[in-house]
């Protein structure tokens, strides 16, 4: 019976998704482009339309930035971090992201919207929101964005998303894969 028990727990341990390593804070940390390639194809197979679904994998982070690379598929939710400012470097696609205006509710108060295609755990969410804070317009998720503006985005546009600034992916012409880099919001 025992044999049993660990067999099964060593099969549910194979299948749990990998958490990337504590990221040192006292050297580099080099990721190869041969890995950032093997996250794309090995990225989950979309039920809907059998091809490669969204994906998002944990590069680097640490309780004051977090690194991630994202492939989005579809349209995201309205989004805002009330305590981190972001970098997204779109390392390949087209479509339209909308940014600034109001954030309309009603809200919740985490800002992660891509969690639920994370391929290797959940993320270092301190430096994904302030801890405490309430959903709202500059924080959280909501519903709709208005008086924002939308730009068309392509491969090799880097965009500065300033803490509390909403923003979301409101269509998506071809596949969009980008480096999410997010760090503290600074005085």
């Amino acid at each position: 019976m025992w044999i049993t028990a660990i067999l099964t727990a060593t099969v549910a341990f194979a299948q749990a998704p990998k958490t990337p390593p504590p990221t040192p804070l006292d050297q580099d940390t080099l990721i190869p482009a041969e890995h950032m390639q093997e996250l794309l194809r090995n990225a989950p197979i979309s039920k809907e339309t059998g091809k490669p679904g969204s994906l998002s994998s944990q590069l680097f982070g640490t309780s004051k930035f977090n690194t991630a690379f994202i492939r989005i598929n579809e349209p995201d939710k309205p989004h805002a971090h009330a305590g981190t400012s972001e970098v997204l470097v779109i390392h390949g696609g087209a479509g339209s992201l909308e940014t600034g205006g109001e954030m309309v509710g009603p809200y919740q108060a985490s800002s992660d919207v891509h969690t639920a295609f994370f391929v290797n755990g959940p993320r270092t969410t301190e430096a994904t929101q302030t801890a405490g804070e309430p959903g709202g317009p500059h924080n959280g998720a909501g519903t709709a964005i208005t008086g924002g503006r939308t730009q068309k985005v392509k491969t090799g546009d880097v965009i500065l998303i300033p803490a509390g600034v909403p923003h979301h992916w409101t269509a998506i012409d071809q596949p969009i894969v980008y480096l999410d880099v997010k760090f503290p919001k600074t005085e």
